[in-house]
Protein backbone atom coordinates (compact mmCIF):
# COMPACT_ATOMS: atom_id res chain seq x y z
CA UNK A 1 0.00 0.00 0.00
CA UNK A 2 2.60 2.29 1.17
CA UNK A 3 5.01 1.44 -1.62
CA UNK A 4 2.41 2.18 -4.42
CA UNK A 5 1.12 5.19 -3.07
CA UNK A 6 5.45 6.31 -3.13
CA UNK A 7 5.83 5.12 -6.76
CA UNK A 8 2.74 7.62 -8.10
CA UNK A 9 5.01 10.45 -5.93
CA UNK A 10 7.79 9.21 -7.90
CA UNK A 11 5.79 9.41 -11.36
CA UNK A 12 4.65 12.31 -10.66
CA UNK A 13 8.14 14.14 -9.65
CA UNK A 14 9.66 12.38 -12.41
CA UNK A 15 6.80 13.39 -15.27
CA UNK A 16 8.26 17.15 -15.58
CA UNK A 17 11.49 15.61 -16.62
CA UNK A 18 9.83 13.27 -19.29
CA UNK A 19 11.19 9.83 -17.02
CA UNK A 20 9.90 7.19 -15.14
CA UNK A 21 11.20 5.98 -11.83
CA UNK A 22 12.67 2.67 -14.24
CA UNK A 23 14.71 5.12 -16.58
CA UNK A 24 16.17 6.89 -13.06
CA UNK A 25 16.98 3.62 -11.60
CA UNK A 26 18.74 2.38 -14.57
CA UNK A 27 20.74 5.47 -15.59
CA UNK A 28 21.82 5.08 -11.53
CA UNK A 29 23.06 1.41 -11.73
CA UNK A 30 25.21 2.37 -14.73
CA UNK A 31 26.87 4.80 -12.74
CA UNK A 32 27.13 2.59 -9.62
CA UNK A 33 28.59 -0.31 -12.08
CA UNK A 34 31.04 2.13 -14.10
CA UNK A 35 32.72 3.22 -10.53
CA UNK A 36 34.04 -0.30 -10.74
CA UNK A 37 36.40 0.77 -13.42
CA UNK A 38 34.98 -1.94 -16.09
CA UNK A 39 32.95 -1.52 -19.24
CA UNK A 40 29.23 -1.63 -18.41
CA UNK A 41 26.88 -4.05 -20.19
CA UNK A 42 23.44 -4.26 -20.46
CA UNK A 43 23.94 -7.84 -19.48
CA UNK A 44 25.63 -6.72 -16.22
CA UNK A 45 22.40 -4.26 -15.61
CA UNK A 46 20.44 -6.73 -15.78
CA UNK A 47 22.09 -9.08 -13.45
CA UNK A 48 22.69 -6.15 -11.00
CA UNK A 49 18.92 -4.89 -10.86
CA UNK A 50 17.70 -8.44 -11.18
CA UNK A 51 15.60 -7.99 -14.19
CA UNK A 52 14.61 -9.38 -17.55
CA UNK A 53 17.44 -8.51 -19.88
CA UNK A 54 14.48 -7.85 -22.96
CA UNK A 55 13.23 -5.17 -20.90
CA UNK A 56 16.54 -4.02 -19.87
CA UNK A 57 17.40 -3.50 -23.53
CA UNK A 58 14.01 -1.81 -24.27
CA UNK A 59 14.75 0.59 -21.19
CA UNK A 60 18.16 1.06 -22.73
CA UNK A 61 16.73 1.60 -26.52
CA UNK A 62 14.66 4.49 -25.45
CA UNK A 63 17.50 6.09 -23.16
CA UNK A 64 19.20 6.48 -25.66
CA UNK A 65 16.68 7.68 -28.11
CA UNK A 66 16.06 10.46 -25.69
CA UNK A 67 20.15 11.00 -25.98
CA UNK A 68 20.73 9.99 -22.11
CA UNK A 69 23.42 6.88 -23.03
CA UNK A 70 25.32 5.67 -25.60
CA UNK A 71 25.33 1.91 -26.88
CA UNK A 72 28.93 0.70 -28.34
CA UNK A 73 28.82 -2.44 -29.26
CA UNK A 74 32.01 -4.48 -27.90
CA UNK A 75 35.22 -5.28 -30.60
CA UNK A 76 34.96 -8.99 -29.28
CA UNK A 77 31.20 -9.85 -28.73
CA UNK A 78 28.96 -8.46 -31.06
CA UNK A 79 26.44 -9.37 -29.13
CA UNK A 80 27.60 -7.50 -25.87
CA UNK A 81 26.73 -3.47 -25.96
CA UNK A 82 28.90 -1.40 -23.39
CA UNK A 83 26.30 1.51 -21.94
CA UNK A 84 27.60 5.07 -20.66
CA UNK A 85 25.72 7.77 -19.56
CA UNK A 86 25.84 11.58 -21.57
CA UNK A 87 26.33 14.61 -20.22
CA UNK A 88 22.94 14.71 -20.78
CA UNK A 89 22.22 11.51 -18.78
CA UNK A 90 23.91 12.56 -15.81
CA UNK A 91 22.30 15.83 -15.94
CA UNK A 92 18.80 14.39 -15.72
CA UNK A 93 20.05 11.51 -13.46
CA UNK A 94 21.41 14.94 -10.65
CA UNK A 95 17.83 16.78 -11.36
CA UNK A 96 15.65 13.61 -10.39
CA UNK A 97 17.30 12.29 -7.91
CA UNK A 98 17.41 15.44 -6.31
CA UNK A 99 13.53 16.18 -7.02
CA UNK A 100 12.78 12.80 -5.45
CA UNK A 101 14.85 13.08 -2.23
CA UNK A 102 12.86 16.35 -1.85
CA UNK A 103 9.74 14.16 -2.50
CA UNK A 104 10.98 11.27 -0.04
CA UNK A 105 11.76 13.95 2.76
CA UNK A 106 7.85 14.77 2.34
CA UNK A 107 6.24 11.60 1.83
CA UNK A 108 8.31 10.24 4.75
CA UNK A 109 8.51 13.08 7.23
CA UNK A 110 11.20 12.44 10.57
CA UNK A 111 9.71 12.72 13.47
CA UNK A 112 11.16 13.82 16.28
CA UNK A 113 11.11 11.36 19.10
CA UNK A 114 10.21 13.26 21.68
CA UNK A 115 6.77 13.68 19.57
CA UNK A 116 6.57 9.46 19.37
CA UNK A 117 7.22 9.10 23.31
CA UNK A 118 4.87 11.91 23.94
CA UNK A 119 1.65 9.95 22.04
CA UNK A 120 2.90 6.62 23.64
CA UNK A 121 2.46 8.59 27.21
CA UNK A 122 -0.79 10.10 26.34
CA UNK A 123 -1.87 6.44 24.73
CA UNK A 124 -1.05 4.76 28.11
CA UNK A 125 -2.08 7.72 30.82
Amino acid sequence: MVSQKWERAVDRVLEGFDTTCTQVELLSCIVELAKEGNPVTQKDIAEFLDRDKNTVSEVMRLLEKKGYITRTVSETDLRAKYIRLTDKGYDLLGKSVHEMVKMNEQFFPQRDENDELKKLLIKYL
